[in-house]
């Protein structure tokens, strides 16, 4: 099998599955306040959709995976960092950092 497909196919699985995680967390009112309840599902709707458009294969989901991700990546660090400093977060930034790493390389192969 093709390397970029499998590639394309781990940063689409590991990022629906952050997207239905963050979700997950706003719905069942895991969160603090309504404002983070917010930012999670809104992060969780951003990740599903650009994990549909990682699976469908078009090149502007690349993008938008790595700015997307960069975006809660930095956003989530500093928020966590701040306040609850867990190891699910770290996790979470593990894979958040390996999406932005094979989106990266879709980028650079042109695929």
């Amino acid at each position: 099998m093709d390397i970029t497909r499998n590639v394309r196919l781990l940063a689409a699985s590991l990022i629906t599955l952050l997207g239905v995680l963050h979700l997950a967390l706003a719905v069942l009112g895991l969160t603090n306040t309504e404002f983070e309840m917010l930012v999670f599902a809104s992060f969780g709707l951003l990740y599903i959709l650009v994990g549909v458009g990682l699976f469908t294969g078009r090149r502007l989901f690349n993008y938008l995976g790595v700015v997307i991700q960069l975006l809660g990546l930095s956003i989530g660090t500093i928020f966590f960092a701040a306040n609850y400093p867990v190891l699910e977060n770290i996790a979470t930034d593990v894979v958040e950092v390996t999406v932005i790493l094979c989106c990266l390389y879709l980028i650079i192969h042109k695929t």
